[in-house]
């Protein structure tokens, strides 16, 4: 969970139902310094580059429950910018979770990076499949649409991690994964005619369209 839900009952009722978290903690007016000193003492340090030291790490701290709470955190002092400017004073930068789970320190972090990941999709499924807002005042008849969206979610998906084994260059920059609109846009409403000829039928597209082999291709990956 983001820092929006670093509540002390959030944490109390994980504990009480026996569920892991992982809950990106809200600093407040914690001091940057006084961080620092305990990421130098508890935290494991590294440089990535010149002027930029980061020390991840974790403790435990007393909220007032039967057992301490462990935090991990990742505190960067930086000396010299990436652009090579160097700093007056030291830039502290702090990021700390409320955890239960036993993984690494790098492992947790990871861990709630994956959570901006599946932001990522629940943006594209309100947006991209237009479930922004349910039709129905009922659960189960909003249970079922969203069931049918989740299935024309991952096809969508799937289409587009397909359109992408290829080496041809689709889109302006490299990506890993296509957006589902943009498989909507490109793939589902691709323009073209039919014809028929010699008994056949033929689906023909515009040369100049640059996803019309990608179409072809996908099209013959299913069919």
């Amino acid at each position: 969970m983001d820092s929006g839900n670093d509540s002390l009952d959030n944490i109390k009722l994980f504990v009480k139902e026996d569920v892991d978290f992982i809950i990106k903690r809200n600093p407040r007016q914690e001091s940057l310094e006084s961080w620092l000193e305990i990421a130098k003492q508890y935290g494991v340090k590294s440089e990535p580059r010149d002027g930029k030291t980061v020390y991840i790490g974790s403790i435990l701290r007393d909220r007032g429950l039967k057992n301490p709470v462990q935090i991990v955190f990742r505190v960067t002092e930086r000396t010299i910018l990436a652009n090579g400017q160097i700093l007056m004073m030291p830039e502290i930068e702090l990021d700390s979770w409320w955890v239960s789970v036993d993984n690494p320190p790098e492992d947790v972090i990871r861990l709630y990076r994956e959570h901006a990941t599946c932001e990522q999709f629940h943006a594209e499924m309100k947006s991209d499949i237009g479930l922004e807002r349910f039709p129905s005042g009922k659960f189960d008849t909003n249970a079922a649409i969203m069931k049918l969206a989740a299935l024309a979610y991952n096809i969508l998906r799937i289409i587009g991690q397909t359109a992408l084994k290829d080496d041809t260059k689709l889109t302006r920059h490299d990506v890993r994964r296509l957006r589902a609109k943009t498989v909507i846009n490109r793939l589902m409403f691709i323009a073209g005619h039919v014809i028929s000829h010699a008994r056949q039928v033929f689906l023909s597209l515009g040369r100049s369209n640059i996803w019309s082999n990608c179409f072809a291709r996908v099209y013959e990956a299913f069919v």
